[in-house]
């Protein structure tokens, strides 16, 4: 198998548009009065667990023929750390900074909550923590890096596992997933308790799933089944899920258990489908492509535009009307791209060149 998956990467381009969707919309429904978006289009936000299930996915690839050794393991962990921390860095400080030290009125332009400084007790140990991506209560002031949490937790954990023989591996994966589940019935954490609320998570086998994918797909050889019926059922699946969950639940998206139960198996389906799409030649739109390179970028940026441009529309003093919507949300829905885009570009990519000569 490939070691770079161009439908992979193109999948990431489909969540973190999924993402931005999700954000987008809501922001919409709270902007119109007379012609909100329909609530049920928010099903966006499974865009994260597809991140999740990638992440799994990548991880197992391109460790399988790593013997278990420190000097591997310490390598890897750097590599994850070079990729996540400089760019989150870069977007989270002056966040942080005017959560902390701006104005209210700047505060409230930027849709940042001035209140937030008065609920955090040790201000020195929330910002390192949250410059770290460690568990706590208050999530950061970038808060959609909630999810990056989770994904130094995983790379953590993974780190560990390249100390076992390779032989082993699924085998402490599983357990690791049966574990995870078990203690989550058992101690039932709330947010209250950070650390109990992340090793504890269901999420974690969004991560493990992805994993055993890796090892699973590596061994098939004959396809006997049609991939793009794959990943349209997987297509199809998240759209039954979200409805069904919002038949007997209001619009807010599942968290922990409720989320892996009604999104984990269509987001599965989504990545069997799109890696032997690629296996058959089968490849996904180049455009795709492109965006999921950017998709890091666009993931930490996207928030910010889009919390400007709102503010920007009630400044101007755009009229509620079908017409303005039709044109100012597309166009704000572009500009997210565009930010995202040249973010990684001109920001994350060199960034990340400076990290791999640091290396050598």
């Amino acid at each position: 198998m490939n070691q770079h998956f161009y439908n992979i990467q193109a999948l990431r381009g489909i969540a973190v548009l999924l993402v931005i969707f999700f954000h987008i919309t809501g922001v919409q429904i709270k902007s119109s009065v007379n012609y909100p978006l329909p609530e049920i289009l928010q099903f966006g936000a499974v865009g994260v667990d597809i991140f999740f299930l990638i992440s799994g996915f990548l991880m197992m690839t391109i460790t399988q023929e790593i013997r278990p050794n420190t000097k591997a393991a310490g390598h890897f962990f750097k590599r994850r750390a070079l990729r996540i921390y400089p760019m989150y860095w870069v977007v989270s400080i002056p966040i942080a900074y005017l959560l902390f030290f701006g104005s209210r009125e700047v505060l409230a332009a930027l849709k940042l909550n001035p209140d937030a400084v008065q609920r955090v007790q040790d201000l020195p140990i929330y910002l390192l923590k949250s410059a770290l991506l460690l568990p706590q209560v208050n999530l950061p002031p970038l808060m959609i890096s909630w999810t990056l949490i989770h994904e130094v937790y995983f790379y953590c954990a993974f780190t560990f596992l390249l100390l076992i023989p390779n032989r082993l591996r699924c085998s402490v994966l599983l357990a690791w997933s049966l574990a995870t589940l078990l203690f989550w019935l058992a101690l039932k954490p709330t947010q209250y308790q950070p650390i109990s609320y992340l090793l504890c998570n269901p999420l974690t086998l969004e991560f493990t799933t992805g994993c055993f994918l890796a090892v699973l797909l590596r061994r098939i050889t004959t396809i006997s089944y049609n991939p793009r019926l794959i990943f349209l059922l997987g297509c199809i699946t998240i759209v039954i899920s979200w409805v069904l969950w919002t038949s007997k639940n209001n619009y807010e998206f599942p968290i922990a258990d409720d989320r892996v139960l009604y999104f984990l198996l269509p987001c599965t389906l989504l990545m069997v489908g799109a890696v032997t799409m690629e296996q058959q030649k089968i490849y996904f739109y180049p455009v795709l492509h492109m965006i999921g390179d950017a998709s890091y970028s666009l993931y930490l940026t996207h928030i910010i535009v889009l919390s400007i441009g709102r503010k920007l529309w009630k400044l101007q003093g755009f009229e509620d009307s079908l017409f303005n919507h039709l044109w100012f949300w597309p166009s704000l829905f572009t500009c997210a791209l565009i930010v995202g885009v040249l973010s990684y570009r001109y920001i994350e990519k060199p960034l990340l060149q400076i990290g791999r000569t640091r290396r050598r």
